[in-house]
């Protein structure tokens, strides 16, 4: 009879350890948090990306509903989307920040935004460029950006694969959006996945160069890129954005110095740009994936 109790103790428990398990998937909210742009193209294919992930790995988990939001520049922003989590019926949410890797906006505006992290002076500065702070009433775990694991890395190795053709021959450049207030430990990070690429690839001739999101790119995308030149026959160029290539980054110096009469200095030379944005990766949804599957782990220990 002890021997019979027990046995239903540890069936009863074990169903009920299931049967809470999959309430905390049902309550779960999933927040894709993005920069925004006023550009609707840009922001397009960050909507399509959420829908996937609603297709994909929401459904695949059973979590309550997946939106996304604008940190600026664009709508939906966060707190209307955090508001539409919380009418869904969502108990807890998680927020992934689809920021390439840490820098203030991780750090400290999304944070803000979120309602996670109060501080008088950035509620302030947020309030200035027009950015809401949300009041959420359910508990919000933010995740960290894509710099962590190895989505960068495989999704660069894959693209340099792609374009190589004879690595001793061939240089690669690193375009990358730095912020100015971290970049030592930008610098550190990204010169890592260069060396960690170009040690798979066998490119010997590596470097980097922070042309934010292409304002900088005359002057040091450029010049990156020619001296490469120098060294090399052939230059890779890859850029880190979610969703912006490093063709794109070219082709639109190109057409600003164009209307300036100005010549591009890289026309009819060995120089091979990536034309596929991190954002049309299947890796990135197993990112996401992974990232929402250990934060609502996180909640579930609690």
């Amino acid at each position: 009879m002890v021997a019979g109790r027990v046995r239903l103790v540890v069936i009863g428990g074990l169903l009920f350890l299931a049967a809470s398990r999959a309430i905390a998937a049902e309550d779960l909210g999933l927040l894709l948090v993005a920069h925004g742009s006023p550009s609707p193209d840009w922001n397009r294919p960050v909507i399509e990306l959420a829908q996937r992930v609603e297709r994909q790995v929401g459904q695949k988990h059973g979590y309550r509903a997946v939106k996304v939001a604008m940190l600026e520049s664009a709508k939906p922003d966060i707190a209307a989307s955090l508001r539409e989590l919380e009418a869904a019926g969502c108990r807890r949410i998680v927020a992934i920040p689809l920021f390439i890797s840490h820098s203030s906006h991780t750090l400290f505006d999304v944070p803000t935004a979120l309602g996670v992290l109060w501080s008088p002076r950035l509620v302030q500065q947020l309030d200035s460029e027009g950015i809401a702070v949300a009041r959420p009433r359910l508990p919000v775990v933010m995740t960290t950006p894509l710099s962590d694991g190895n989505l960068l890395e495989d999704y660069l190795l894959r693209e340099v694969e792609r374009l190589s053709k004879s690595p001793s021959d061939e240089a690669l450049v690193l375009l990358a959006h730095g912020d100015e207030d971290h970049q030592p430990l930008l610098t550190r990070r990204f010169q890592q996945l260069l060396d960690k690429v170009g040690d798979k690839t066998g490119i010997e001739h590596r470097s980097l160069a922070f042309v934010a999101v292409g304002q900088q790119y005359a002057d040091k995308g450029l010049p990156a890129i020619e001296k490469a030149l120098e060294a090399r026959r052939r230059v890779l160029v890859v850029a880190t954005y979610l969703n912006l290539t490093a063709e794109q980054l070219h082709r639109r110096w190109v057409a600003q110095a164009a209307r300036a009469a100005r010549k591009d200095p890289l026309a009819n030379r060995n120089v091979v740009f990536s034309d596929r944005p991190l954002i049309a990766e299947a890796a990135l949804l197993e990112w996401i994936d992974e990232m929402a599957s250990g934060a609502a782990r996180h909640f579930g220990s609690k």
